[in-house]
């Protein structure tokens, strides 16, 4: 049995998709320590911060952020 979930090298939507099924991620810039999820509808890091989607990706529309996210292994 294979695992077609693709964990590594998600892009911006899939990773966007990942966290609205509740799963964590972080950019190839973050540390190790840092992700983000959604949860009701705000982004929500690993310190318990929300912020709104539109205020996260403010600061972050470069084309590298685009792409080169991860899902967090629990």
């Amino acid at each position: 049995m294979t695992n077609n979930i693709k964990t590594t090298g998600l892009t911006k939507v899939e990773a966007i998709d990942a966290m609205m099924v509740g799963k964590k991620v972080r950019h190839r810039y973050s540390s190790p320590d840092e992700w983000v999820t959604i949860d009701g509808g705000h982004f929500l890091f690993e310190d318990g911060v929300k912020c709104s989607p539109t205020i996260f990706w403010m600061d972050r529309n470069q084309p590298y952020w685009q792409y080169d996210w991860e899902i967090v292994k629990e």
